[in-house]
């Protein structure tokens, strides 16, 4: 593909192939409404749509878009030599709209926080300033690539750091700023280890699938030792919902339905573990499908259980 594509045009291509924008803007309205809901009940204060509920919409998706111009344009030279097919590495996208798209989404988030979320702002200056340093490899980029699993281990927080942000931009939504409860933190490792799980589920290979000069967690910790991180990010995920549940006093169907989905995730993890093959490893499918369900599943328990409060009825 020619590199004097329109400008439109290559935008179209990295809003398709790269960050699916017609699938990262519902997900983060659904995210954020979501969480914001959940946040209200727990703080027993009135459901509100306000200025901050619109910030939270856009934070949430111009974050992530943020955190894909990274790695994008830290894995440039990378991506050349190992993945080809990518849109800047065939000359579908240059890597300088990438940066545009960077510094926009920084200047949209900046902007949106100041303007319509002041009361969060002095976290998500925290937030941003952890976001900034990824990108930089905590100035210390020789050792994040010549010890790969300091750079995973340092950058691996990212989503908790996300919907800490967006957990607070609802706190202080309708007008008083409320407190950071218990509860919210089991609302906070319910929603971000599974995404967490799903990042490192993402870079887990069978031996015979590994890249050479690609990191993941299978090239450091072997296969069975990458396989149990997720594990046990799902059922600490699981164990903060569960809490969670028993406060916000969910029907029984919620917990037997969790149940049901970690028997599923603990049985092909379990498989790969005991036999690490290529075609055992569905591991990045089963994470997607068990966090779209988990969510899913407590938005859908939440309502039911609290329809009245969040219809204003």
């Amino acid at each position: 593909m020619s590199l004097t594509k329109a400008l439109p045009h290559r935008l179209g291509v990295y809003f398709t192939e790269r960050f699916p924008a017609l699938v990262y803007a519902p997900f983060s309205v659904i995210l954020y409404v979501c969480l914001s809901y959940l946040v209200q009940l727990i703080s027993k204060v009135e459901p509100v749509f306000d200025r901050y509920s619109i910030a939270g919409m856009i934070t949430a998706f111009f974050f992530m878009l943020l955190i894909r111009t990274f790695d994008d344009i830290k894995d440039v030279d990378l991506d050349h030599d190992i993945f080809p097919d990518r849109p800047v590495s065939r000359g579908a996208v240059l890597i300088q709209d990438v940066y545009g798209l960077a510094i926009f989404s920084f200047s949209v988030l900046v902007i949106v926080n100041v303007w319509l979320a002041p009361a969060s702002i002095w976290v998500f200056v925290g937030v941003m300033i952890y976001a900034l340093g990824t990108f930089k490899y905590f100035f210390f980029e020789e050792l994040h690539i010549r010890k790969p699993w300091v750079a995973m281990i340092t950058h691996q927080p990212l989503p908790l750091s996300i919907i800490f942000l967006l957990i607070h931009i609802s706190l202080a939504s309708g007008g008083t700023y409320e407190s950071f409860e218990i509860n919210h933190l089991y609302l906070l490792l319910s929603f971000a280890l599974p995404v967490t799980a799903w990042e490192v589920s993402r870079k887990i290979k069978a031996p015979s699938q590994e890249i050479d000069r690609y990191a993941t967690f299978s090239r450091i910790l072997g296969p069975k030792g990458a396989s149990a991180i997720p594990l046990i990010l799902y059922l600490i995920s699981a164990g903060a919902s569960a809490f969670l549940a028993h406060s916000l006093d969910l029907h029984i169907g919620y917990y037997i339905l969790l149940g049901c989905y970690l028997v599923f995730v603990i049985f092909a993890y379990g498989r790969f573990i005991a036999k690490p093959i290529p075609e055992r490893n569905i591991l990045k499918n089963v994470a997607m499908a068990y966090t779209a369900l988990f969510f899913l599943t407590l938005l859908v328990f939440v309502f039911l259980a609290y329809s009245d409060v969040i219809l204003g009825l």
